[in-house]
């Protein structure tokens, strides 16, 4: 199934891949698994039926994987009967047993939220519990230690007494309805757990599996409470997805996959550790869990081991200094091969003995939080033959790791700092705590973990501290503040702190230093009196020292019916570096190769030239006031300084904002407005446009200012205007000239440029897209160094572009995604030359270019192609192309025929993405074609993550239509200043709405079918106009076609083609009608032609359906 040998490979090849700042991304060697823990559970019940999941010793039980299943669906039916609803919290307060597996699995394959609570909580830690994540049903066992649940219950409940079975009206705890108790004998106002199993009759058990398919991966499924660093514990949410797949690849590294193995498991089942490691793991591995008792005691664990053969054991560090002081006395014959070490740090004097005591051969450790949803870094296998043992624990599959100074910046590998951490399994956030949430958990998807780390270069890494002052007691998170609230009422206290103080068999215990009032006394007895009971005993301080102050700082001290689902892991690690450091490293490596030539300005820059004047205006933007984060707006065509403008916002750590260079006054006022444009940069004339007096129309205090002095009305944030023009002419005033402000800064302030790289971060905001408007206002979709960066690196990498050098002939603006990632990030990337054939579109001028320049790829939109193929034609031009890159719009086999045919090109390539996705999230793999009707299929991208969904959220089967949802590192941050339409497209688990109705294979192929906004609906049938565009476009007299819907009195729309026809060509609806019959159904043929000049387009190209429409209604009137 997986071979040994492949981890160290894969992380000698990390090494290669890695820069001097200390960033890892650790590439997954198998897609990420999109299933929810209901569905695992059948897989195992499938492949493991008969063989025990879990041995309760204790309670002399066990049961099969079949019988676990069983179970759980008739625990979660009897959950639906007392009227649990979908995402409803169910609270499992229970030391380790049988029952506490039954329903955690119960819970998920229910689509209930199972909320972990320690065993050991106390009234008041229970009621804030039940109150902070609204628990409707609490699952509790009888008595455990010293605790009688029911009692406890009682003193935050005790209406539970005297009410009806599910109907609690509790006033302390207002959310919970029932209570479900493990036990033999029955507690009035309770259920009985064994009695609720045979509550639902069969056909309701049935329903449960028939329930399955509306549960989604990434639907929550269990609550983790974490000790709280400030007051109270937080409620970390995580999702199927999470889990099983963190349960998949902690199992997978500690190689479960090579045999049937019996884990002992000491640990509590509430935590992370055993949630993940345990439960899911067994379960994705067909392991057998065995609890040896409720609690932890160590020599019923050593017996456990004994009789049940177990082959594998997972503890704390105290748990196994307390196991090997019992088999030192006893000498029990054990079978252990592997031994998991967890929640805290242990020292090689302890591993020594745990494999000279245990005889383990292998020693496995993970690091890792609950709100990573268990491990991001783990050991490898290695078998334990050192005298004396380390265990190095390296990045878990799919992560990224980083490690930060104060500043936030990144830190050189091997220097400490705090470690942050983004990938899959990260949770989804603090229950209703959107503020602690955010100081954790940020935008760009980095979580801070608030440990102090040293990560190498190798993928190692290591805690050498807590920026928290958590307390880590014996494996339990012990967090200060709560304790020192409680700790504080107390009448002969006036300051206390809580600490950890050096244990040799816990790690750690706590400490209380406190200032007590004059003339008072306090005793460590005083303390543990006022504790118990409202404190779980772990937290209870055991030493206590009275301080007359304490030492302080300025701060306080203290075919398939398989669902559409794929993840494409990448061959490599991301590249987390900005766009300023990757353009430095190909300055670097090819600084005499061209990076642009401007046919239609008769210029050049080298890669050297590019870096070098980035620099200089850079410098410039930073004489100009500009800080970190502001926004420049680009608005201008195709210019050499256009390129260069990009670069250097980049260089300066602003925020470059893309604007159409048609757009005229009142939508660049809009633009400015949205974005808070502090500086434009914009072109002198364009087609029709004169940028200048267009500004003025918005902003005509401009005529009257100093430069750089500007104070307008509509456009407040607006201050400072550079023209691109070749003079500085008298209708100028106001602004400053490009090529002037080139040389305004001095070599001391230019060199300043290269200092601050490191101050610019690969995840700050760096772009501004606006998306194209179908509805209101443009948006602007923000994207980071890192996104632009890696997409454009990965779109080369599909096209090639690194087996040669490569120069591109770039037809379309560079404002677009096309431009701007397309183009140019995956030039700078593998080092290839743009050629801009003119500052607009011109067939004729881009046939020169493509002669002159001896272009090897061309970049267009399909009508681009066909205005080029038109021109050929006459002119017959030898050209050099290799590569043809069709992108903005799909393609039809046709036009492939006709670019193979007329400009000889024989690799195609296409790319399907969106503006919020920071470009490309499909592409078409490399195929030559040489032979007649070439079709391009795109596949998903790497490091994507793709699934199809229908009208309610639930994931279609794969081959069917439904709209497409992407997870990756590259889906925006967001709209700028626009939560709510943030909102609806990105959701708070990652997945961006496409709006594209779209069909995914199980081959990793994909196509779009049409737009969802596009769908017309003819007397109740949903017809989608691409399959009609894809059928029309190969008659032989249609150019190009759009489909659109326009109303009709009857059917409520009607099918009208809107055609552009071929010179010397004609067409009739009725040829339209003859050509499609016997093609699709009757209803989705045309009953409405209209023949058009051109369509109305975006200025990358797109057609403007909408428009179409009006112009359509028009000529009805």
């Amino acid at each position: 199934m997986f071979s040994k040998g492949d981890f160290s490979k894969s992380f000698e090849s990390t090494k290669k891949f890695c820069t001097k700042p200390s960033y890892i991304h650790k590439i997954g060697e198998q897609p990420l698994r999109y299933i929810t823990i209901g569905q695992l559970l059948e897989e195992a019940s499938k492949k493991f039926g008969a063989r025990k999941t879990v041995i309760s010793v204790h309670q002399n039980g066990f049961l099969t994987f079949s019988e676990l299943l069983q179970k759980a669906d008739k625990l979660a039916a009897g959950l639906k009967i007392l009227n649990l609803e979908k995402n409803d919290r169910l609270g499992i307060w229970a030391p380790n047993l049988l029952e506490w597996y039954i329903t955690y699995i119960a819970c998920a394959r229910a689509g209930l939220i199972a909320v972990c609570l320690n065993p050991v909580y106390e009234a008041p830690e229970i009621e804030y519990c039940v109150n902070k994540t609204g628990i409707k049903a609490l699952v509790c066992a009888d008595k455990f230690k010293h605790h009688d649940y029911y009692e406890t219950l009682l003193a935050i409940a005790p209406e539970l007494k005297n009410c009806e079975l599910g109907k609690l009206e509790s006033k302390k705890v207002p959310s919970l309805k029932i209570v479900i108790r493990i036990s033999e004998d029955v507690k009035r106002g309770t259920y009985n757990f064994h009695e609720l199993l045979n509550l639902a009759n069969p056909s309701e058990v049935a329903n449960i599996q028939k329930l399955q398919h509306s549960i989604s991966p990434d639907d929550g499924c269990s609550l983790y409470m974490t000790s709280g660093t400030t007051g109270k514990p937080k409620a970390a949410l995580t999702t199927h997805f999470k889990m099983v797949n963190n349960g998949f690849v902690t199992g997978k590294r500690m190689e479960l996959w090579s045999k049937h193995h019996t884990l002992c498991v000491q640990v509590p089942l509430f935590h992370i550790f055993g949630s993940v490691s345990g439960i899911i793991a067994s379960l994705t591995y067909g392991s057998t869990m065995v609890l040896p008792t409720d609690g932890y005691q160590p020599d019923k664990t050593l017996d456990a081991l004994k009789n049940e053969k177990c082959t594998m054991i997972m503890g704390t560090p105290t748990m196994y200094i307390d196991l090997i002081e019992v088999q030192e006395k006893r000498k029990e014959p054990i079978c252990l091969e592997i031994a998991l070490l967890g929640s805290a740090p242990s020292t090689p004097h302890l591993l020594q003995q745990i494999i000279s005591t245990l005889n383990i051969s292998k020693l496995f450790s993970v690091y890792g939080l609950t709100e990573c949803c268990g491990s991001v870094m783990q050991s490898l296998p290695t078998k334990t033959k050192e005298k004396n043992p380390v265990l190095v624990n390296y990045v878990q599959e799919d992560f990224e790791a980083k490690v930060i100074d104060e500043d936030g910046n990144v830190v050189p590998f091997g220097t400490p700092g705090e470690l942050c951490v983004r990938g899959y399994a990260n949770m989804v956030g603090y229950w209703e705590d959107e503020e602690k949430t955010n100081e954790m958990l940020g935008k760009d998807g980095w979580l801070k973990t608030g440990d102090q780390f040293v990560l190498e270069e190798d993928g190692t890494g290591q805690v050498v501290g807590r920026l928290k002052d958590m307390i880590i007691r014996g494996g339990e998170n012990v967090f200060p503040k709560e304790i020192e609230e409680l700790l504080i009422t107390h009448p002969n206290i006036l300051e206390i702190y809580v600490i950890g103080t050096p244990h040799k068999r816990l790690g750690e215990e706590v400490c209380a230093c406190a200032r007590i009032k004059p003339q008072s006394n306090l005793t460590l007895e005083d303390l543990v009196t006022l504790c118990k009971g409202k404190l779980a005993y772990f937290k209870i301080p055991t030493r206590l020292e009275v301080l007359d102050n304490f030492p302080r700082t300025s701060k306080s001290c203290s075919n398939s019916t398989k669902p559409s689902y794929l993840h494409k892991s990448g061959e490599q690690p991301l590249k987390y570096i900005t766009i300023g450091q990757l353009l430095q490293e190909t300055a670097d490596k090819f600084g005499e190769r061209k990076a642009v030539i401007s046919v239609h300005q008769n210029k050049f820059l080298t890669f050297s030239e590019l870096l070098e004047k980035a620099d200089k205006l850079a410098a410039a933007f930073k004489i100009l006031n500009l800080e970190k984060n502001d926004r420049v707006g680009i608005w201008a065509p195709n210019l050499l300084e256009w390129y260069i403008t990009m670069m250097a916002c980049a260089r300066a750590g602003l925020i470059g904002v893309y604007l159409n260079p048609v757009f005229e006054a009142p939508e660049i006022e809009y633009c400015i407005s949205k974005t808070q444009i502090k500086v434009v940069v914009c072109g002198d004339k364009f087609k029709h446009h004169n940028y200048y007096e267009t500004l003025l129309a918005i902003a005509p205090e401009l005529q009257k200012c100093d430069p750089g002095k500007l104070e307008s009305k509509k456009v407040p944030s607006l201050k400072t205007v550079i023209q691109i023009s070749e003079d500085s002419p008298v209708y100028s005033s106001g602004t400053y000239n490009f090529h002037e402000i080139l040389n305004l800064a001095s070599s001391t302030e230019i060199a300043n440029i290269q200092k601050m790289q490191l101050s610019i971060s690969p995840d700050d905001g760096c772009s501004l897209h606006f998306t194209s408007r179908t509805t209101g206002q443009p948006k602007a979709a923000l994207a980071t160094h890192f996104k632009m960066v890696n997409n454009g690196f990965l779109i080369g990498k599909r096209m090639e572009l690194s087996g040669k050098h490569h120069t591109i002939c770039m037809q379309a603006p560079l404002f677009h995604v096309f431009g701007t990632i397309v183009s140019i990030m995956t030039a700078v990337n593998h080092a290839s030359t743009i050629v801009l054939p003119t500052d607009g579109y011109q067939p004729d001028k881009t046939l020169d270019a493509l002669k002159n320049e001896k272009c090897t790829v061309i970049y267009g939109t399909p009508t681009m192609y066909f205005d080029l193929i038109e021109t050929q034609e006459r002119r017959k031009e030898v050209i050099f192309a290799d590569i043809a890159f069709i992108g903005a719009a799909s393609s039809s086999p046709y036009l492939l025929e006709q670019i193979l045919k007329t400009l000889h090109i024989y690799k195609f390539h296409s790319a399907y993405g969106l503006t919020e996705c920071t470009a490309s999230v499909f592409q078409t793999v490399p195929t030559e074609f040489n032979g007649n009707s070439p079709t391009m299929v795109n596949y998903i991208q790497e490091h994507v993550e793709a699934k199809v969904i229908n009208a309610n959220g639930d994931m279609v089967p794969f081959g069917t239509p439904g709209e497409l949802c992407v997870r990756c590192y590259s889906n925006m941050l967001g709209y700028w200043e626009d939560g709510g339409k943030t909102n609806e497209i990105l959701g708070k688990d990652g997945w961006l709405k496409t709006g594209d109705q779209f069909i995914l294979e199980e081959d990793g192929s994909g196509k779009v079918v049409g737009r969802l906004k596009d769908m017309i609906l003819r007397g109740g049938e949903s017809i989608f106009p691409k399959e009609i565009e894809e059928v029309l476009i190969t008659h032989p007299n249609i150019l190009e076609v759009q489909v659109v819907g326009t109303p009709h009195q009857r059917l409520g729309e009607e099918v009208c083609a809107c055609v552009r026809i071929k010179p010397q060509s004609n067409l009739t609806l009725q040829d339209v009608v003859t050509f499609c019959k016997g093609k699709f159904a009757y209803f989705k043929i045309p009953t409405r032609m209209e023949i058009f000049d051109d369509f109305p387009r975006t200025a990358s190209g797109k057609v403007q359906k909408f428009k179409l429409i009006e112009m359509l209604t028009e000529r009805n009137l």
